[in-house]
């Protein structure tokens, strides 16, 4: 049994994610990045005005956790060939004021604001680790002479009559502290936090992954807008993976937001490393006409106007029926209608056009009309 669910799991899988890829490409395939850096579709409209919102390459980009300057190896780098070992090294200080006065200056006023803020978290954390090594390296000399004195204290060397401390553990601790847990989360479910009629339950999750303790509030159910209108819930902390709900409560910007986080989340939860370019651009194709689409037959059909692609994805003949009883037009300006007719898409190479230059030569001068001269105009209230 268990070798026949392997194989059902695989095929059922395989049929899945073929499908899935087959829907992605075909809303995806006719994107290009133009030369003024949009991103548009083979109409022409823009889904992107900046690639990513940035520009940048995920090739180049892939390796390096979304940071385009990797400031530990320029640290590294800058070490090396400018060694300085005749001064004298600065502390955490030192090295805060000193950046803190290259920041502020002229030269860095070219630089982007968010490329400052990177690279003074990374001199500050840089400032923080000197600190450590040095206050390391302190005790490290300050302690080795006092360990070396306790460690010729034996026990023959204790005074006779000194008090001494046993500590017995309580054997039953454990076994109380097991049922009074298992207690607390029979009633930690029945406890009534908010009244919501469209939410069922809520559960507190803990979330000690990034170091401290952060506690949120998980909410079975819909009702965005009254749990945003509840009495000591932060609108701007609380969100919700329902991205209709979201559209409706917050608007389709918010709702792009949404897909990129649980798309985000969902491959992260696999082990599945995505560029975040990658999902911005998928979440834009579902949200550039101002509602969400979905990638299936139905929002495919709302997103390009193509017959023939249309045709060439689900329901050939209802499309080619519909595009002939309406006198469609096809510029033939996508990947799958030019692929059909053969022709070069307008994509890569067969993107640019050539344009003839025609020599300039300029234009003759007016002539002057008969009718534009002073003798042949009659001057109005002359008798």
């Amino acid at each position: 049994m268990g070798g026949r669910e392997g194989l059902v799991d695989t095929a059922v899988k395989t049929a899945e994610t073929g499908y899935m890829q087959r829907r992605l490409v075909k809303s995806l395939e006719d994107l290009c990045c133009h030369y003024d850096r949009s991103v548009r579709n083979s109409c022409g409209e823009v889904v992107q005005f900046c690639y990513g919102a940035d520009g940048l390459d995920p090739a180049s980009m892939e390796g390096k956790e979304d940071n385009p300057v990797d400031f530990g190896r320029v640290m590294e780098v800058m070490r090396a060939r400018n060694p300085h070992r005749n001064e004298p090294p600065l502390d955490m200080d030192g090295i805060l004021q000193l950046s803190k006065e290259i920041l502020g200056g002229q030269g860095m006023s070219v630089c982007g604001e968010s490329f400052r803020n990177d690279l003074k978290a990374f001199l500050t954390t840089y400032a923080k680790g000197v600190a450590e090594m040095y206050t390391l390296y302190k005790v490290k000399e300050r302690d080795i002479p006092v360990l070396k004195q306790l460690n010729r204290l034996t026990a023959s060397q204790l005074p006779i009559g000194s008090s001494l401390l046993t500590i017995r553990p309580n054997a039953t601790s454990k076994t109380s502290l097991y049922y009074s847990l298992q207690n607390l989360m029979e009633q930690l479910p029945k406890i009534v936090i908010k009244g919501i009629p469209s939410s069922s339950r809520a559960v507190i999750h803990a979330d000690d992954s990034h170091g401290s303790t952060k506690y949120r509030l998980l909410v079975e159910g819909d009702g965005l807008r009254d749990v945003i209108a509840t009495y000591g819930v932060e609108g701007i902390k609380t969100s919700s993976n329902n991205t209709s709900e979201v559209e409706k409560t917050l608007g389709i910007e918010a709702a792009r937001a949404t897909i990129i986080r649980e798309i985000a989340t969902t491959m992260q939860s696999h082990g599945i490393s995505v560029d975040r370019r990658h999902l911005m651009l998928l979440a834009d194709l579902m949200t550039f006409r101002g509602e969400v689409l979905g990638i299936t037959r139905h929002g495919l059909a709302r997103m390009k106007e193509s017959a023939l692609m249309l045709a060439s994805f689900e329901k050939t003949a209802d499309h080619l029926f519909d595009a002939a009883y309406y006198g469609q037009t096809d510029e033939i300006s996508g990947v799958s209608e030019s692929i059909i007719l053969g022709v070069p898409m307008s994509i890569g190479t067969g993107f640019f056009d050539l344009v003839h230059k025609v020599d300039w030569r300029p234009l003759a001068a007016p002539r002057q009309l008969i009718f534009d001269r002073s003798e042949f105009h009659i001057k109005l209230g002359e008798n």
